[in-house]
């Protein structure tokens, strides 16, 4: 790969950075909130 390209795909990644952490971050509330609502559902059987 050529310097010049190499280059390219560094900035791409960093300019990909953010979105990739914001969705990994939502998906980590996703899974909070589901496991939430599987608590609640327990504590009301209980």
């Amino acid at each position: 790969m050529a310097e010049r390209e190499r280059g390219q795909a560094s900035v791409e990644l960093l300019g990909g950075l953010p979105a990739m952490i914001v969705l990994g971050l939502l998906l980590l509330q996703l899974l909070a909130v589901g496991y939430a609502a599987v608590l609640a559902g327990t504590a009301a059987e209980a």
